[in-house]
């Protein structure tokens, strides 16, 4: 496999344009990601080398040349891929980001859950990025009216580093890449106002670690003498967004699962073997691809998202509800007496969640709601490349999962098959590429398997045992979308199509019948690339749907105790093998008893302070980036700029008239503006003349028995102590003791101020008793001390003219 670093360095400020603006903020913004990191969109980046490509082909062609490159359409084509069509390009593009992204992504995620009022993606974009401004002028060199623009630009002298994967690269479209990246100049909007000049570089990468793939040894998964069917547990962690597409959405918008599908892990796997092997479209022919992937004999689970315990998470039952007002009093309305006979729908979807027994225990369990965290990407697409937009009709979004999430997936089949399936993944070199958009920008994920011992099929904890709930019934939650087939073979959501499902598995010598149900229906639609075609639409029980279903044998049985322990085994063989077709992509998995008649506490919110001491521990002993040293202290400026700022408005409201005279105002705001720090304020205030000082003395506090000319000189001026009589009065603290004070916890600041500016690693430990801590450096103390005084003379200034304004008004109406 042949890998190479692109590196683009902006020589001028770039407006690479996220397609989105804050209103009344910016018109136009640049790419960033959650923690603030600008970003280069890998569609972007491919179709600026695709468009150099074809300049290239095109240039060429028309060339008289004996001996000429082989750049052809077709080479082109094959190198980048074609839209729509479904055979992959020869190479893979990522998102090109700053040198060092991974670790500085982990700092600020752990800075902003330390100091959220401190550190913000929005602050973090402010040291990458820089406001432009533009309007329209008209004929007569005047401004249009609402002509006026802003733009956010990334600065010059950044530079962002992507990874290309060319596993099936031929020697021309190799050096066809090669050139097309020297071609390449600019990049983004408003080139031809000069923004967007790069530089690109293309280099061979080392070659490639096998760590996209974790599979730990272990004897234990070539014991022979295990039978039956048994589950693989494994994670998949995103490094990129992800899209598993839904059938809800239009033209111009794909929406994404929160989940990964059972086909969709069965289309990834299937690739990487297809690819792995070289069977192209002969892979129907090779046994083991038939074996793992067309016989149904290994089934891929859904992927549920990841609780805060690390748990698999599954879809919440549809009956487990709260009221609006009160949402910690859950109830599991399966087991209300009021209305016995209920085949109760619901419209929407609730959600995955961890629920598990508290303690070991069936008494009472503990629910924790789990989120997938989703956003829109905006992309178009333009056919011309000299016309710098899209035509109509070429624009579209695509909602994808954010990178950064883990998700629980489980393989079943029997041991022997599980087994060879590991010890093709131990030699697989692919990289494992899920949903859509896989060559560009999307798809990207890491695979860790973490429990190869084959076990007994059991997909929830608490479902294992007791399967009959008592009084001859048992609970039934749907844990996947489940497709079920009526008599005529057409997919049915009703309860003759259940319990005919059900009645297949449990025997006909019992009866069943539905005694309450909460469900949900979905519409299944998959894309089948290798038909290039939709598979027809099906109606499904939607994942959660609960039912409570009684069970009576037609023939009493003469042993109670036999027959419950009949029940129970063919109620263990309905979890390990579902309902419904489809079950080898996820469809149909259930289980029974998982829902008892027990109390359910909610696990509250996420627990910020524990994801902060798990980045914590990953951080120990790392050195933080010089990036990420430059955020913090631009953090920290803006913090008490604004601190300062509301400081300063508070004190003005304390000084009343008669106000210094604007001109003297203006003086005096433009020496606070210009001086160097508080020394150098107060020698310009010293050699004031002396009808200026008398002017601005003339102001007093209301509060204190000081005038605006001490306080603007910060001196040490006397107020009255109600308990003394007397004591100091320092206005330099107000500012003074903004910058010395803790906004945030004590742990963070103690690191930031002393740990973090003399450059140490990450110290998890708080700071020990009596353990001092540096204060903030000079140039912090004047940041502060010039955002007071320039904010509160500007204030001031306004306040006068409208107190002036006013006593004239007066004047003038007496």
């Amino acid at each position: 496999m042949s890998r190479y670093t692109l590196e683009i360095e902006l020589i001028s400020s770039a407006s690479p344009g996220s397609g989105e603006g804050w209103a009344g903020v910016f018109d136009s913004d640049v790419m960033y990601d959650d923690c603030g990191l600008p970003f280069l969109s890998a569609r972007r980046l491919k179709g600026l080398l695709r468009n150099a490509a074809l300049d290239l082909a095109y240039a060429y062609q028309h060339l008289q040349m004996d001996e000429k490159p082989q750049a052809t359409k077709a080479t082109v084509d094959a190198l980048f891929g074609v839209p729509g069509q479904e055979e992959s390009a020869s190479m893979t593009i990522g998102n090109a980001v700053l040198a060092g992204n991974d670790l500085l992504n982990q700092w600020l995620q752990w800075a902003q859950l330390a100091a959220p009022r401190l550190v913000t993606p929005e602050g973090t974009i402010q040291l990458f990025s820089d406001v432009r401004k533009q309007t329209r002028i008209d004929a007569n060199g005047v401004a249009q009216e609402h002509s006026l623009r802003q733009s956010r630009v990334l600065k010059r002298g950044l530079v962002f580093s992507s990874e290309i994967s060319a596993p099936q690269i031929t020697p021309e479209q190799a050096a066809l890449l090669k050139q097309a990246v020297q071609v390449t100049r600019m990049l983004g909007g408003k080139r031809n106002r000069g923004l967007g000049n790069i530089r690109c570089t293309l280099s061979e990468a080392p070659a490639e670690q096998r760590d996209f793939i974790s599979i730990p040894p272990n004897p234990d998964v070539r014991n022979d003498n295990e039978v039956g069917l048994r589950k693989l547990d494994y994670r998949i962690g995103l490094l990129a967004p992800v899209l598993i597409s839904s059938s809800v959405g239009d033209e111009n918008l794909s929406m994404s699962e929160d989940y990964l599908r059972g086909g969709a892990l069965l289309g990834m796997f299937a690739s990487m073997f297809i690819r792995d092997k070289g069977l192209q479209n002969q892979a129907h022919k090779n046994k083991d691809f038939v074996r793992f992937f067309l016989s149904g004999k290994l089934s891929f689970l859904n992927a549920y998202p990841l609780s805060q315990s690390g748990n698999r998470s599954l879809p919440l039952p549809r009956s487990i509800q709260a009221p609006k007002r009160k949402p910690e009093q859950l109830t599991d309305k399966l087991f209300r007496r009021d209305k016995p006979q209920v085949f109760q729908k619901l419209k929407h979807p609730i959600g995955h969640a961890d629920l598990s027994p508290i303690g070991g225990k069936d008494t009472t369990l503990r629910m924790e709601k789990v989120a997938v965290t989703k956003g829109y990407h905006f992309h178009h697409t333009r056919k011309d490349g000299v016309i710098g937009r899209s035509e109509d009709g070429e624009i579209f979004n695509y909602e994808a999962m954010h990178a950064g999430q883990e998700f629980g997936g489980v393989l079943v089949g029997d041991t022997e098959i599980l087994r060879d399936f590991v010890d093709w993944l131990q030699t697989c070199t692919r990289m494992p590429q899920l949903g859509r958009s896989r060559n560009t920008e999307y798809g990207r994920v890491r695979l860790r398997f973490e429990n190869l011992t084959p076990m007994t099929v059991r997909e929830c904890e608490g479902s294992e045992s007791e399967a009959a709930i008592g009084g001859g019934r048992f609970s039934l939650t749907l844990l996947a979308n489940t497709i079920l087939l009526n008599e005529h073979g057409e997919s049915e959501v009703s309860e003759k199509a259940l319990l005919s499902s059900l009645q297949e598995l449990l025997g006909n010598d019992v009866k069943l019948v539905v005694e309450k149900a909460f469900i949900s229906a979905e519409t299944v639609e998959n894309y089948v690339a290798i038909w290039k075609a939709r598979r027809a639409s099906m109606r499904a029980f939607a994942g959660g749907s609960s039912f409570i279903v009684g069970v009576e044998w037609h023939e009493p049985p003469q042993d109670n105790a036999a027959a419950e322990a009949e029940l129970d085994m063919r109620l263990r063989t309905l979890q390990e093998q579902g309902i419904g077709i489809r079950r080898h992509e996820g469809f149909g998995r259930v289980a029974t008893s998982w829902q008892k008649e027990v109390g359910i506490l909610p696990a509250g919110k996420l627990d910020v302070e524990k994801r902060r001491k798990a980045l914590e521990k990953a951080l120990d002993g790392s050195t933080p980036p010089d990036t990420f040293l430059a955020i913090h202290r631009l953090s920290l400026q803006r913090f008490y700029q604004e601190e300062t700022r509301r400081a300063a408005a508070q004190e003005l409201e304390k000084f009343r008239a008669p106000y210094p005279p604007g001109s003297q105002i203006s003086r005096l705001h433009q020496l606070a503006r210009t001086a160097k720090d508080e020394a150098d304020f107060k020698k310009s205030i010293v050699k004031l003349r002396p009808t200026a000082r008398n002017q601005i003395a003339r102001c007093e506090h209301s509060v204190y028995p000081i005038s605006l000319l001490d306080f603007i000189q910060l001196e040490q001026c006397l107020e009255i102590k109600p308990a003394s009589g007397r004591h100091e009065y320092e206005s330099n603290n107000l500012w003074r003791r903004l910058v010395e004070a803790r906004p945030v916890n004590d742990n963070f600041f103690a690191f930031t101020n002393a740990n973090l500016a003399e450059g140490k690693k990450l110290r998890r430990a708080p700071a020990e008793p009596g353990e001092t801590t540096s204060s903030i450096d000079d140039s912090l103390m004047n940041v502060a001390f010039k955002t007071f005084m320039t904010t509160f003379l500007a204030l001031m200034a306004k306040k006068a003219r409208l107190t002036n304004a006013g006593r004239i008004q007066n004047e003038k109406a007496d």
